[in-house]
């Protein structure tokens, strides 16, 4: 069972969904960083989807939190974001630098050209992370999402 589990999440739903997968295989008291990698806008250009530090981080954390609770799990969550030129790079350093012992993502089954840097980061991840990486595709992620009252 893993302790400190880091979840990149990009704000699509299927990254969501890897909570749920990523659960049960947490220790009593485990933490969850909730991890969000957005690139420098200086950084080679505009960043692609125009998101800053700054645009994301008062919504990040209850963004997570929410999540977490979505799923009836006690985990601590920890709300992080950081900047980084390469999202695998700064998933990497953040998880080493807070001795996460799980990096749960999630990538695309499909290796359309719109998809394949996504596809890429996960495998750089598992490339060069000192610690465990596991990675959800959309196959994996077919669970129910509970409905919201």
């Amino acid at each position: 069972m893993y302790s400190k589990a880091v979840i990149p999440l990009d704000g699509t739903d299927a990254a969501e969904k890897v909570i749920p997968g990523v659960l049960d295989l947490l220790a009593p008291g485990a933490v969850i960083h909730v991890l969000q990698v957005v690139r420098p806008t200086d950084a080679e250009g505009p960043e692609r989807y125009k998101r800053t530090v700054g645009d994301v981080s008062g919504l990040h954390f209850r963004y997570g939190m929410a999540l977490v609770r979505r799923y009836s799990s006690s985990a601590r969550v920890v709300s992080a974001i950081t900047a980084n030129r390469d999202v695998a790079d700064g998933i990497v350093r953040y998880a080493t630098a807070v001795a996460a012992d799980l990096v749960a993502m999630y990538t695309k089954s499909q290796s359309q050209s719109t998809t394949l840097e996504r596809r890429f980061v996960a495998v750089d991840v598992r490339v060069k992370a000192p610690m465990d990486v596991l990675v959800f595709e959309e196959a994996d992620l077919a669970l129910p999402l509970p409905v919201s009252g």
